[in-house]
């Protein structure tokens, strides 16, 4: 809650009434520190005027409206590169509406910290793009799952997985899947303190980020 205080605040302010609660709070508080000595009842003013403000302020936020998800195959990856969307997925060959779907939850359940539930479904969405033979949906996969076990510490693992994951971006020839998954590489080498071996990943990551925009 706290770190989103900021938001809250900034989004309440924009109304007529946040504005108010926000006023009707600080000369509360104020109130409080200037009168810390003064006699019970104006002590009580002070609280009864500040608990208005809160619950003024409290009414306001409530009415802020969330941010509207992003498009339903775009995620940003643990390493903090390249997002994942539809048409990256679906490339030359089409999967099953049920490997997009099992792809989609593990994202949204990897985000949200429930990292068996997307282990799980990324399990499930790589069998069934290995059903349609679809290389570039499986190495999608194989990064994410790479992505989450790098989040858990299983770095064995994590370097495996995105070693998968780059063999099959480099035989659909998918410079920039294969570019996240070195920068990927990368950021796990380093937090390892290997750091040639990371320094040897990020440059390979940035060779292919740069053919990319060329």
């Amino acid at each position: 809650m706290w770190e989103n205080l900021p938001k809250i605040i900034t989004e309440a302010a924009k109304s007529a009434l946040g504005i108010w609660a926000l006023v009707i709070v600080a000369l509360g508080l104020l109130g409080f520190a200037f009168f810390s000595e003064a006699p019970l009842e104006y002590r009580a003013v002070l609280f009864v005027f500040t608990f208005i403000g809160f619950g003024l302020f409290g009414w306001a936020a409530s009415r802020v409206k969330p941010a509207e998800p992003g498009p339903i195959f775009e995620q940003k990856s643990v390493s903090g590169q390249a997002s994942l969307r539809h048409s990256d997925v679906h490339g030359g060959q089409k999967p099953t509406a049920e490997a997009d779907a099992f792809l989609r939850r593990a994202m949204l359940s990897s985000l949200a910290g429930r990292n068996n539930e997307a282990r799980k479904a990324y399990g499930e969405a790589r069998t069934l793009y290995r059903q349609v033979e679809n290389r570039l949906g499986e190495a999608h996969v194989l990064r994410g799952l790479g992505n989450l076990e790098y989040k858990l510490d299983h770095n064995d693992e994590a370097r495996k997985t995105y070693g998968e994951a780059l063999v099959l971006f480099r035989q659909v020839e998918n410079r920039q899947g294969e570019a996240s998954v070195l920068q990927g590489l990368g950021t796990l080498e380093s937090a390892l303190g290997r750091n040639d071996e990371a320094r040897n990943a990020y440059g390979e990551a940035r060779t292919l980020y740069r053919q990319v925009q060329d």
